[in-house]
């Protein structure tokens, strides 16, 4: 068939701006990113290529599903965690030991959809309750904050506060 979709994304971080950044800094990579504009197709066949110039590319999860809209994302979302690491101390509080764990994230955001929309959004926090799914604040992959507000995990809060005209989603997500 004919190609309906092409893009193309450099993940790249590393800013050069003089001869000494081009010598010294690392090379550095987003570790995320999305799309939210692919064309729903039946029957469609999807290719990704990655390319890098030298080592191996690796690939964490890749997620191709319907996406559900939840409005816009206000200003103020928290990027948080929860560290499970265990120490143990002496009586005089000096720490003894240290058994390292895992180290869970979590993301507060509060979103404002239109009214027309709460009853989708219902059905979203129902059908997703017991479901990881992936998360993602900002539409923008490139954006210095997409790593902080997006994430494959489940909903612990999902608070809907109907106003006029917008409805209020308040979600705490913790990654899986």
């Amino acid at each position: 068939g004919s190609e309906i979709y092409s893009y193309t994304e450099s993940l790249s971080t590393r800013v050069v701006l003089s001869w000494l950044d081009w010598l010294t800094k690392p090379f550095t990579f987003r570790a995320a990113s999305s799309r939210n504009d692919l064309p729903l197709v039946s029957n469609g066949v999807v290719t990704i290529t990655f390319e890098r110039d030298n080592g191996d590319v690796t690939l964490g999860s890749l997620f191709l599903n319907r996406s559900h809209d939840l409005g816009e994302v206000e200003t103020d979302p928290s990027d948080d965690a929860m560290n499970y690491s265990t120490f143990e101390r002496n009586i005089e509080g000096t720490a003894t030991a240290f058994i390292p764990r895992r180290v869970i994230p979590l993301i507060n955001v509060t979103a404002f959809a239109p009214a027309a929309m709460a009853k989708e959004v219902r059905n979203v926090r129902v059908n997703l309750r017991n479901t990881p799914a992936y998360w993602v604040g900002l539409p923008d992959g490139a954006h210095d904050y997409f790593e902080n507000v997006q994430t494959v995990g489940v909903w612990k809060g999902f608070r809907l506060t109907p106003g006029h005209p917008d409805l209020r989603i308040d979600l705490a997500l913790e990654e899986a």
